[in-house]
């Protein structure tokens, strides 16, 4: 799309037009993506990619009154990427599969200071199943440097976790999980302050630790009972000291009901956090900790009372008629 934007409104009524002229912005993208596979082995594979992608972009920073011509800059650049990819795919064994993935890219004119210049991402993962056992990992990196004449940017971004399930029965099953997500940039920031440049910087850090074990039981495919704990350990600062630790503890459950024509299903979740900057109250949905075993039994009643009803339909529609 190209040229100047007009919104225009038309009454009616009185048959009359006013239109305004607004700023414009346009994005035109092309975009051509080359991959190749290829595999040696029933063990190994390959595969390696090239992306070349061209954006012009165009914008009227100001607009006008309305009924009067554009008066704005209008300025115009173009944006090109280079990115190219590489990944393998190992399983030495049967039980085991690693993958691991590299991603390099660069951009000439970016348009905003946060966008993608100087880039690379590195991640591999790691499966092993054997029998009802599932352990896998991951870890995941992404970095990024951008700078231009007036400021800079630049944040770094890494994700690492495992996870584990056990399903020895078909009616009962164990998963646990850990993740850790840190996040920092480091950006300028440019402004005129009475007709002056000023620049200044903008820093910002964050460290995320969550993990989770849940169990699964299953009763005769009619119920359902899934029983877990979660907590989580956030810490996140600006210009301040790294110290702000907050964390947060929760238990939870839920019960679900089947059957043939409709199923019912029942939440309960208690929790805590607990830290330097906030302490939250320990009921979370309505229950707390105590009062878990309570919803279990109840969970337990309501299931007998079902099932004596669903006995008593029976037995009245097998009885004989007259």
């Amino acid at each position: 799309m190209d040229g100047n934007n007009t919104y225009t409104e038309i009454t009616d009524s009185t048959q009359q037009a006013n239109s305004v002229n607004f700023q414009y912005l346009g994005i035109r993208t092309v975009i051509n993506t080359t991959d190749l596979n290829f595999r040696a082995t029933n063990w190994f594979t390959l595969y390696t990619g090239y992306q070349f992608s061209t954006r012009h972009i165009k914008s009227i920073e100001d607009g006008a009154l309305p009924g009067d011509p554009l008066t704005g800059i209008t300025a115009e650049q173009d944006n090109t990427i280079h990115a190219g990819e590489f990944g393998l795919r190992l399983r030495p064994i049967k039980p085991l599969t690693v993958t691991l993935d590299a991603e390099i890219g660069r951009a000439d004119h970016p348009f905003v200071p946060i966008s993608e210049k100087n880039y690379h991402a590195l991640s591999g993962r790691v499966q092993y199943k054997w029998k009802s056992v599932v352990l896998s990992a991951f870890a995941k990196t992404n970095y990024n440097n951008n700078s231009i004449s007036i400021t800079a940017a630049s944040s770094r971004s890494r994700n690492y976790g495992a996870s584990s399930s056990w399903t020895p029965a078909a009616w009962f099953s164990l998963d646990a999980s850990y993740n850790k997500i840190h996040l920092d940039t480091l950006s300028g920031i440019a402004y005129f302050l009475s007709g002056s440049l000023v620049n200044s910087t903008s820093v910002y850090v964050s460290n995320i630790h969550a993990a989770n074990l849940g169990a699964r039981f299953s009763v005769r495919k009619r119920v359902d009972l899934y029983v877990g704990y979660i907590t989580r350990r956030t810490q996140a600062t600006g210009e301040a000291p790294l110290r702000s630790w907050r964390s947060r503890t929760r238990s939870m459950a839920s019960i679900r009901f089947i059957s043939l024509r409709r199923s019912a299903y029942l939440p309960v979740a208690a929790g805590q956090s607990v830290g330097e900057v906030e302490q939250q109250n320990p009921l979370e949905c309505g229950l707390s900790v105590l009062s878990l075993r309570r919803a279990v039994l109840r969970a337990a009643e309501l299931s007998c009372a079902y099932w004596l009803h669903q006995l008593h339909v029976g037995l009245l529609t097998n009885v004989p008629r007259d």
